[in-house]
Order: structure tokens, then sequence, then C-alpha cells
């Protein structure tokens, strides 16, 4: 019996919208690097999403330091790219840099992403 993807991917979507919560998808674009200004260009283009955050995770390496790790399911039909490390997510008005992403798929087309993220 042949898997469905399709069917996976609403389902996917349908599940995360009733048990997500609001983030926003961060997507950033760099253009040309202008030489004269030693930089590159980019855009931003915000989507919010719903997502399911867990795994939260603190730790102090030091007193003055704290690192805050989550990681995050979103439904791959809710965004029109694949989220890489140059993208950010906003939680609460918090930007979370990605950390990495790992896509789960079937029938080779996407079903998820689950980012792990660092506050």
């Amino acid at each position: 019996m042949a898997l469905n993807a399709a069917s996976f991917r609403q389902a996917t979507t349908n599940i995360l919208a009733s048990v997500g919560s609001d983030v926003t998808m961060r997507q950033v674009i760099f253009g040309a690097y202008n030489p004269t200004k030693g930089q590159r260009s980019q855009s931003i283009v915000d989507t919010v999403v719903k997502g399911f955050v867990e795994g939260v995770k603190t730790t102090k390496p030091d007193p003055q330091t704290v690192i805050t790790k989550k990681l995050l399911t979103i439904a791959a039909a809710s965004i029109s790219f694949t989220p890489s490390t140059t993208d950010l997510v906003v939680i609460g008005g918090l930007a979370h840099k990605i950390e990495s992403v790992e896509t789960t798929e079937v029938s080779g087309m996407a079903v998820s992403h689950q980012l792990k993220l660092v506050e």
C-alpha cells in the first residue's frame, strides 16, 4: 500500500493548527554584496504559523551567560520555504536562532520541520 504524502502533509497541518501556538518564521533573504559598504543587503519576510514548542532546556555555562534551547515543530505546508540556519523564529516577542533543521518527508514530500532553537 503506497503512502499518500499529501494526506500526511494535511494531517500534520491540521494537528499543529489545533495544538500549536503562534510563532513567527522570519526568513532572511540575502542580496548582493556591496564592497563599498563591506556588507550584503538583506530582506526579511515574516510568516505567522502554528508550531509546537517542546524540550525547553536552560543552561548556565557561567554566572553571566544563560543559554536556552527549544525544539519547534511546524508543518511544512505552513511556509513556502525550507527553513535554514540563517533564518530566525520569534516566540513571544523573542528572536531565536535556528541551530539546525530536520525535515520529515513522506515519499519525497516535506511533511514537517523540526527546528532546534537557541535564544
